[in-house]
């Protein structure tokens, strides 16, 4: 059995458990709508959320987090859309990380998106933000999903939690 110590180590295993529980479902639970043309698109990525940062075997910081991604999608092949290229900032508690570059993949018909990005800090340490969300149709150009992520940088990785909107422009 395990034993939990501090309130705060039990909030961050809920928020865990709950994302999780939740990420499953939208996998189970199919789209309403069929899918928008996505192809040769430029996509708006908003979202926000929680870092979660191992500090030692019992301590795990808690911090807020907004993300602004711009991606390119490349042309449809049968169930998947390339992400040919994505840029933005992660910002974890004030402090900015620019993502330079992305690529990755899109499967419409298990509404999945998977997308690794690298990028620098600001003292120009080089950082890596791998990102699997699940998505669904929000009506017309907008898509809602939930993420999970991990950020690694200097400082250690840290896990990710987030929610938002993608407009596919």
């Amino acid at each position: 059995m395990i034993r939990v110590k501090s309130k705060k180590t039990l909030t961050a295993l809920s928020v865990v458990a709950v994302a999780t529980v939740l990420a499953v479902s939208m996998l189970i639970v199919p789209a309403l709508a069929g899918e928008a043309d996505l192809q040769n698109k430029h996509v708006g990525i908003k979202a926000k959320g929680f870092a979660f940062k191992r500090i030692d075997n019992e301590t795990i910081k808690q911090y807020p987090i907004e993300l602004e991604l711009t991606a390119e999608l490349g042309e449809r092949n049968s169930m998947r859309i390339p992400v040919l290229s994505a840029n933005g900032t992660v910002d974890v508690n004030g402090m900015v990380y620019t993502i330079e570059s992305g690529a990755g993949m899109v499967f419409t018909g298990r509404h999945i998106a998977l997308i690794r990005c690298t990028g620098v800090d600001a003292d120009g340490n080089e950082v890596v933000l791998g990102i699997g969300a699940v998505y669904f149709w929000w009506g017309g150009s907008m898509y809602a999903f939930r993420a999970k992520a991990v950020l690694k940088t200097a400082d250690g990785p840290m896990l990710l939690l987030l929610r938002g909107a993608a407009k596919v422009y």
